[in-house]
């Protein structure tokens, strides 16, 4: 069985094999997220995810850490990591961030949502969509070249 991935955002009107940006490239405004994800040993932690309309983000993942993303017109954007136990801060360039083997991007932080590098074919399975909170989402297979695919429920209206 393939991992699921639900994801909330703004769908698009396109042909049958779309880019990544026609999928799931425009979302927009201002976004509040709580979810659950299993930790490498299996215990459920919680994630919380803030953005403002301007792209300004607040990640706290598990109990312990926060990663915020303050967005410059530069692409210079600010990431600040806190450690909440500790009660430290650090301010940490994106340059600082592959050092340490992080490999993100301002879209990705912004959208809970890895963009794939290299090759993805993109394809919508076939039928009904999945009602969460009410609102249908669409599932869709991300199936990266020589890759293990993974499928993902997006919504329009979440």
């Amino acid at each position: 069985m393939l991992p699921a991935l639900t994801l909330a955002g703004v769908g698009w009107a396109a042909a049958a094999a779309p880019t990544w940006d026609q999928a799931f490239g425009n979302v927009q405004g201002a976004v509040h997220v709580t979810a659950t994800y299993r930790d490498a040993q299996g215990h459920a932690q919680p994630l919380e995810f803030w953005r403002s309309a301007a792209g300004h983000v607040v990640r706290r993942s598990g109990t312990r850490t926060e990663l915020h993303l303050t967005p410059a017109p530069s692409g210079e954007d600010l990431y600040q990591i806190r450690n909440l136990s500790g009660r430290v801060a650090y301010d940490v360039h994106r340059m600082n961030l592959y050092r340490l083997g992080i490999f993100t991007d301002r879209w990705s932080v912004q959208h809970l949502l890895d963009r794939p590098k290299g090759n993805v074919t993109l394809s919508r399975l076939p039928g009904a969509p999945t009602m969460i909170a009410g609102n249908p989402c669409v599932w869709w297979r991300l199936q990266p070249a020589g890759g293990a695919p993974q499928d993902a429920c997006w919504s329009t209206a979440l």
